[in-house]
């Protein structure tokens, strides 16, 4: 059976995208290029890569991943992270700085481990 480990999505400011994820989410830095930035929950790894990447390809105007799903010990304490870190939520949804929907979940979605 395949196994997700590797999602990549496009964001205007890396560096900012990646200290929210850092500290939101307790992400760790792996990676590291000119460009990019690739951070671990040690199972699965998520690339931020800048938006300007796409700019006079056939991929401007991309459309990016819907949204990411993390499951963490205590929801009250990450959503607190979350709006600290400059992500906002309302009606039990929660956003990352640059509008990526985040669900936030004390249980494993069907199918996961």
């Amino acid at each position: 059976m395949a196994k997700l480990r590797h999602i990549s999505i496009a964001v205007p400011d890396v560096e900012a995208a990646a200290l929210f994820y850092q500290n939101t989410f307790d992400l760790e830095c792996v990676h590291k290029t000119e460009r990019s930035i690739w951070l671990s929950d040690g199972t699965v790894n998520l690339t931020l890569t800048p938006t300007e990447n796409f700019k006079g390809t056939d991929k401007e105007g991309f459309v990016g991943i819907d949204h990411l799903g993390f499951v963490v010990d205590d929801k009250e304490d990450t959503g607190r992270k979350l709006v600290e870190n400059g992500g906002r939520a309302a009606d039990g949804r929660c956003w990352d700085p640059n509008g990526i929907m985040v669900n936030v979940n004390d249980k494993y979605w069907l199918g996961s481990k």
